[in-house]
């Protein structure tokens, strides 16, 4: 959906870009909604790690003990993509914390976040 809209999934390269998208899904994500979508793919795999947008990796900005590739809740096998909570909150007695990143299966049904040359928007938009 984001190539649609002439964008992609949100790379995030410092504390001030994670800050303003936190800000940003904490406001929009209504509800259940709890995890967005951001650009990080192929966490898992043994090379440098890299937004979608083919830009490298220089902050992060990971939940106390992720990325874990986390295989017992994962059909598919592995947890290559990433994610931002959008709300702290306690999930099987860990704390998520809003703004932290997690990685995930990328076959989830999750809102995403997409980044153009000059704006940002969530999808599907909070309800």
């Amino acid at each position: 959906m984001c190539k649609l809209m002439g964008a992609h999934l949100v790379s995030i390269k410092n504390t001030r870009e994670n800050n303003f998208i936190t800000s940003f899904v904490s406001g929009a994500a209504k509800g259940s909604v709890k995890i967005v979508w951001i650009g990080l793919t192929n966490i898992h795999k043994k090379r440098p790690l890299t937004w979608v947008d083919g830009s490298r990796v220089s902050y992060t900005n990971w939940n106390s003990g992720e990325p874990n590739n986390n295989k017992l809740y994962v059909w598919s096998g592995e947890e290559n993509c990433g994610s931002m909570y959008t709300k702290t909150h306690t999930h099987w007695f860990k704390k998520k914390n809003k703004g932290q990143w997690n990685d995930v299966a990328c076959d989830e049904n999750y809102p995403y976040v997409c980044k153009g040359p000059r704006e940002v928007k969530m999808w599907p938009y909070g309800k």
